[in-house]
């Protein structure tokens, strides 16, 4: 390969307002932003045709302090997590998400906070919860990946009560 080939070529006339890079430039900058757009394109694509949709309600709920964060799914991307400050003791979130995308939400309690509870529905169905009562502390989680093979009380055939 030879790298001049992609150097610059002065116009024989830059007054006349010849370009100054060469045909081989421009071919290999368009070729570079056409791939990234498609790249992104695919990143940022809709989920396929086949791909069921279901409405997810996440709560969460605590006693003890006013807020809390809670680590949740930042919609409208399923795959990213975030952190929100959640205050009034409750909070209810109804999204749709397709398999394969986070549901649900991780309460991070503090030291003052005396009890904690999550739960995630599925098209309605109670699908996990979770719930520390007051000085059992430990870590309650309610975030999860929502898969095609989802069970009514259960997650990914996981079933029984929490």
């Amino acid at each position: 390969m030879n790298p001049s080939r992609f150097l610059p070529r002065r116009s024989a006339n830059p007054q006349r307002g010849d370009c100054l890079l060469s045909y081989r430039m421009k071919k290999a900058i368009g070729t570079a932003l056409a791939g990234s757009t498609m790249a992104a394109a695919a990143i940022l694509a809709a989920p396929a045709a086949n791909a069921s949709y279901h409405e997810i309600t996440s709560v969460v709920y605590w006693t003890g302090v006013d807020c809390i964060t809670v680590r949740s799914p930042q919609y409208p991307n399923g795959h990213r997590l975030g952190f929100d400050t959640v205050c009034g003791g409750n909070s209810t979130v109804t999204y749709e998400a397709v398999s394969g995308e986070y549901v649900g939400a991780d309460p991070m309690a503090f030291d003052q906070t005396r009890t904690v509870g999550c739960s995630v529905y599925v098209d309605g169905v109670l699908n996990y919860s979770d719930y520390a009562p007051d000085g059992d502390h430990h870590d309650v989680n309610c975030l999860r990946t929502l898969a095609d093979d989802h069970f009514p009380h259960g997650v990914q055939g996981r079933s029984g009560p929490w």
